[in-house]
């Protein structure tokens, strides 16, 4: 009997770490091993990791049509739920990830693993000399679309990670997003959680970056 690999582990993915980190935790083998990451994205679920993954790490979108090929930021691409700036005719073909040195993390809470999430939130950090020199933090789940928390990466910018307030910065991120109230989390609740795991992610993407700088 021939076992598959888990697409989760696969070399191509680990290239951009970010993505194979997302990938661990979208679905199950079945669905991880059937799905693609541009179906994902294309799909524009708000709830998903590899939307949220292209938004951080400023990838670029490939579309093609009669009228020729389009390159979409990630920051244009997304317009709402379920829905993005692709034209009616074009396809996406391609997705661009630029690759910096760094720290990565993905954190995320669902009702059950290899469920959509109720919240998450995406991050990269690059350290020099304990200074954070760039900073990309982005929610999902939280909203219509993948939210950057602008005002938290500028607050990261040019900190020195010694004595940085991470619950301070991790409320900055949370008050960035307006989360909605469903069956599965009140809007209050969405918050309360975004601001946890913007804390852990932000701790793991600094210890990591440090490791690397």
């Amino acid at each position: 009997m021939t076992v598959q690999a888990d697409v989760a582990r696969s070399a191509e993915l680990a290239a951009v770490p970010l993505l194979g980190r997302a990938t661990r935790l979208i679905g199950h083998f079945q669905i991880r091993n059937r799905g693609t990451v541009g179906g994902s994205v294309a799909h524009a679920d708000p709830a998903a990791e590899y939307p949220a993954v292209t938004v951080v790490l400023d990838a670029t979108m490939e579309a093609a049509g009669p009228a020729g090929v389009r390159r979409i930021p990630a920051a244009g691409f997304f317009d709402s739920a379920w829905t993005t700036t692709l034209r009616p005719d074009e396809i996406l073909t391609a997705i661009e990830f630029p690759r910096w040195n760094g720290g990565f993390a993905v954190k995320e809470i669902a009702r059950r693993h290899g469920d959509f999430a109720v919240a998450g939130v995406a991050c990269g950090l690059s350290v020099d000399g304990g200074t954070i020199t760039r900073a990309a933090i982005a929610w999902f789940g939280m909203g219509p679309a993948p939210i950057r928390a602008v005002a938290a990466e500028r607050a990261l910018t040019g900190s020195t990670v010694t004595g940085l307030d991470l619950a301070e910065v991790a409320g900055t991120a949370a008050a960035d997003v307006d989360p909605p109230s469903d069956q599965h989390a009140s809007a209050a609740g969405r918050r309360r959680m975004g601001r946890a795991l913007a804390r852990q992610a932000l701790a793991d993407a600094i210890e990591e970056a440090q490791g690397n700088g």
